[in-house]
Order: structure tokens, then C-alpha cells, then sequence
């Protein structure tokens, strides 16, 4: 986890960093940026999804989201990272993800991430201070 400054707001918020494994292989990288704008604690998440096969991550695909108490809304990406990982493969958009066979492998992680990850599970949670 890091500290970024917000480039709209100037405050700062974790970045966090998630590499989840499924039978001791990577299957994801999630970058989560938890912050809260007109008083809604929400997370922003990539999901990086694939084999990680190199050099060119050929099956790669980002979904994004928002992930508020109330609910997930997927975005085109990115929404968190910076976008210029290799193994980002094809950003998707909304409507791409929503039709992608991986999608409820996705949501299974977004899930993982917010309810064991600590700074996600609080920011959009409210079980400690929000950042």
C-alpha cells in the first residue's frame, strides 16, 4: 500500500496492491485506490485477469469498478492503476466486461478483495476510520 494525492481534491489515499492466487497460481493483480468525494467512501478497483502468460499477456483483461456499501458498478478501466502495465492487456469497458466469460471470476475477487483486505474492507465498510 502507498499514499497518493488526489488530483481533484488534494487530499491523499491508500493505493492498494492485491495479488490473488487460485491453487498457488496468480490469477489476479488488483490496485484499489479508497477514497471518499461529496461523502461517499468508495473503493476503485482493477482487476487484472489472465494467465500472466509473457511476454505479451495475450489473454489479459482489466475490468474496473467502483465498489460502494450499497453496491458494484463496473467502469472502463483504468480507474485506480496508471494503465500502463503491460499486463493490463485489453482494457475493458463497461458493456465488454459485462459479456466477458471471466466476469463472475471478477466479481468472486472483488468480493475476496473487500471483505479481507483491511483498508478496502474499512473505506467502503465503514469497520474503522474511513481515509
Amino acid at each position: 500500500m502507498r499514499s497518493v494525492t488526489c488530483t481533484s481534491c488534494g487530499r491523499e489515499y491508500p493505493l492498494v496492491t492485491a495479488f490473488v492466487t487460485k491453487d498457488s497460481v496468480a490469477t489476479a493483480i488488483v490496485y484499489v485506490a479508497c477514497h471518499a468525494h461529496d461523502e461517499h467512501a468508495e473503493a476503485w478497483m482493477d482487476v487484472a485477469f489472465g494467465s500472466f502468460d509473457e511476454p505479451d499477456f495475450a489473454d489479459q483483461a482489466t475490468f474496473s469498478c467502483r465498489v460502494r456499501s450499497e453496491g458494484v458498478t463496473l467502469f472502463p478501466g483504468p480507474v485506480a492503476a496508471d494503465g500502463r502495465a503491460q499486463f493490463f492487456g485489453k482494457m475493458l469497458s463497461a458493456d465488454e466486461a459485462k459479456n466477458h466469460d471471466g466476469l463472475p471470476d471478477v466479481w468472486a475477487i472483488v468480493d475476496f478483495v473487500g471483505a479481507t483486505e483491511p483498508t478496502v474492507r474499512a473505506t467502503v465498510y465503514g469497520n474503522a476510520a474511513t481515509p
